[in-house]
């Protein structure tokens, strides 16, 4: 926690004792930045850990991961929710309570088990119960909850590709599709606000796509798109507790970013700051998608950017693969451009299989008959074309 001025840094998680032990590789992140009736505190996961009680009557045998509310003012923590030794994460709505349980258990053996299954808090109750999607879904992952709908919005695959879906929160189960998009994954919701609230979701194709559930925002984030210079991609990055003005950042391939105050009520659009001041007067080269094959056959997307004003023959080139099998490139602002710009060179962002975004077939596609893909296989011909 730092003040508004950047001063006074504070560490909010309680950290364990001395006398506890095992492995705690995450002590859980902030949940709801408001409590009921509890100004100036918030509600945090921690994972709570076995401790070593011989010779003390000091401590708790509570284990697994649980709920505090802290104090921003003292930083006391304050037991909120009991720890379970199966759970691994929560939920919580709009409003700061705390909806959904993910648990994972263990098999007779003592094993971890691969899947995690989730259990929902009725609205006003006091007792978790199983949630039971009536749709059978591959990787069915709770990712936030809308109180005034009573449902849970939940990531899960079917036909090979990840949608969008709601679940409701009655007991029924009843599972429907909020947003598919053939050939994609649906990969997150969009948040806004102090209190997260659920607006729409978003996935990839050559660039990030954001669909708002809201009509209201949908329509203000197309609008303001289409009334800045370049038609940038624009993102609400945060808001008021009231939603009346908005935090908004624009940009595209040859804009770094430009932060932006937009104020609901008189319309008026101020800007804040560059995301990257230095490269204000730079021009920047704009991404192409182009597609090459590779040496099995695969076909591979990637972005080309050339440097401005040349003939676009003989350029030295690099070629950078994506990050991983979890990450991707996409038609974006890359600081790598801007970097090896002045030396005239050729860049290509090549996007090799199994990155995640186009579905379970795309992601475990392999360039080797062990199933894992050879990168030489799929960069090096990059090169070539």
């Amino acid at each position: 926690m730092i003040a508004a001025d950047g001063s006074g840094v504070r560490v909010l998680d309680d950290r364990s004792g001395a006398r506890t032990y095992g492995f705690n590789q995450s002590n859980g992140g902030v949940l709801a930045l408001d409590v009921e009736g509890k100004p100036n505190s918030i509600l945090m996961e921690r994972f709570f850990q076995d401790a070593q009680r011989s010779g003390t009557r000091v401590g708790s045998g509570d284990v697994g991961v649980g709920i505090e509310e802290v104090n921003l003012d003292t930083l006391y923590h304050s037991l909120f929710l009991k720890p379970r030794a199966i759970a691994v994460g929560y939920v919580t709505d709009e409003e700061g309570d705390v909806r959904i349980m993910a648990t994972i258990n263990r098999d007779p053996q003592g094993y971890v088990k691969d899947d995690v299954e989730f259990a929902y808090m009725p609205k006003g109750g006091e007792n978790f119960a199983e949630l039971l999607p009536d749709l059978e879904l591959e990787d069915f992952n709770v990712v936030g909850v809308d109180s005034a709908k009573n449902i849970a919005y939940a990531l899960g695959e079917a036909d090979g590709f990840t949608s969008l879906y709601s679940v409701a929160l009655d007991g029924t189960g009843k599972t429907t599709v909020l947003l598919s998009q053939p050939g994609y994954d649906i990969d997150n919701v969009v948040r806004i606000g102090r209190k997260q609230r659920v607006v729409g979701a978003t996935f990839a194709t050559d660039r990030r796509h954001y669909e708002f559930f809201d009509p209201d925002f949908k329509k203000l984030v197309n609008g303001l798109s289409k009334a800045l210079p370049g038609k940038p991609q624009v993102e609400v990055v945060d808001a008021s507790t009231d939603e009346k003005r908005l935090l908004v950042m624009a940009h595209s391939d040859v804009n770094p970013g430009m932060m932006y105050l937009f104020d609901r009520a008189t319309g008026q659009l101020s800007e804040i700051a560059p995301v990257r001041g230095e490269l204000e007067k730079l021009q920047l080269s704009p991404m192409t998608l182009v597609r090459y094959t590779a040496r099995d056959g695969t076909e591979i997307p990637a972005y080309l950017t050339l440097p401005p004003g040349s003939d676009k023959k003989g350029l030295p080139t690099i070629v950078m693969p994506h990050g991983g099998p979890g990450s991707a490139r996409r038609m974006g602002f890359r600081l790598a451009g801007a970097i090896f710009r002045p030396t005239r060179l050729c860049g290509a962002a090549a996007q090799l299989p199994r990155l995640g975004g186009y579905g379970s077939a795309w992601k475990w596609t392999t360039a080797s008959s062990r199933g894992a893909p050879r990168l030489p296989m799929s960069s090096m011909p990059a090169i070539g074309w």
